[in-house]
């Protein structure tokens, strides 16, 4: 019998979650620039990456206006009931809501439903940092349920027998990257990323403004959705309590873009740093639709 191959499509902030009972859609808003002290722009980066073997392969940014679809995987036959698994970590605002057709996205994800989501590196809410969210009805009612904040979403799907696993964009041509099983987690790690990269010059004044920008720009993506930030959250201040790692997922895949283009990337530059600080308010964000 065939060996089954569990694909992993890992989110990073900062996507807008839709979902109903038979699909979901990624959407990830325009964000206004940050502008440093010596007056660089510091821009939005939307990335596509594998992790394999150990290692990083291969980076494909998103184009705007572009829509993706993840093909060779196992649509899920059951109902959503639980999206997301843990309410209480990701800002999940009650209520139906539809794509705003005045506030276009970046760009667009139509994905099946995953087996499961899940809600991993989650970061606390220091109660002198409290309410994130506010705006009535939504964002007072989102900041009362929340206990943490997940930064990073892994939406785990099964390979189809037979089929390959690809990324494809809206005229069907397959993104390049490598898709073949990690040889020793036999998964396919596929990551998001919508995040500023290079941070370098900016401050934590700043990365907090840039922050509330990133979080209007997101709930402006759906109509009718009252919801407002408060402040950025230290993704080092980690909490008290983890959602276990499902098997296939290394720690390295948990880092935000920034931290990434700091460590990996730009390792000889002195003066390159992370503000470490989340990019919205609140991480990926959960609206029923």
């Amino acid at each position: 019998m065939p060996e089954k191959i569990v694909v992993y499509l890992i989110v990073h902030e900062l996507f807008g979650v839709l979902f109903d009972a038979k699909k979901i859609t990624l959407v990830t808003p325009v964000v206004q620039p940050c502008m440093d002290s010596v007056g660089t722009s510091h821009e939005h980066k939307y990335k596509i990456s594998r992790f394999k073997d150990g290692r990083w392969h291969g980076v494909v940014d998103m184009r705007q206006d572009g829509v993706y679809q993840l093909m060779g995987v196992r649509e899920r036959t059951a109902a959503a009931t639980n999206i997301p698994c843990h309410s209480e970590f990701s800002p999940h605002p009650q209520g139906k809501f539809a794509l705003n057709p005045k506030a276009k996205p970046f760009c667009k994800w139509n994905l099946s439903l995953p087996k499961q989501i899940h809600q991993l590196r989650l970061v606390s809410i220091p109660e002198c940092e409290r309410p994130v969210f506010f705006g009535d009805p939504h964002g007072d009612a989102v900041e009362t349920e929340l206990s943490a904040i997940s930064l990073v979403h892994v939406f785990e799907y099964e390979q189809l027998p037979g089929k390959d696993v690809a990324i494809t964009d809206k005229s069907g041509k397959t993104l390049i990257l490598d898709y073949k099983p990690d040889d020793v987690t036999k998964t396919i790690n596929l990551h998001l990323w919508a995040q500023m990269e290079d941070e370098s010059n900016i401050t934590e004044k700043m990365a907090n403004e840039h922050a509330g920008h990133a979080t209007d720009a997101l709930v402006a993506l759906f109509s009718g959705l009252v919801m407002h930030g408060r402040r950025s959250l230290s993704i080092d201040n980690l909490y008290s309590i983890q959602v276990p790692m499902p098997p296939g997922i290394r720690f390295v895949e948990l880092m935000t873009l920034a931290e990434k283009f700091t460590l990996l990337e730009n390792r000889h530059v002195e003066d390159i740093e992370c503000t470490a600080k989340t990019c919205g308010h609140g991480g990926n964000l959960y609206v029923g639709g």
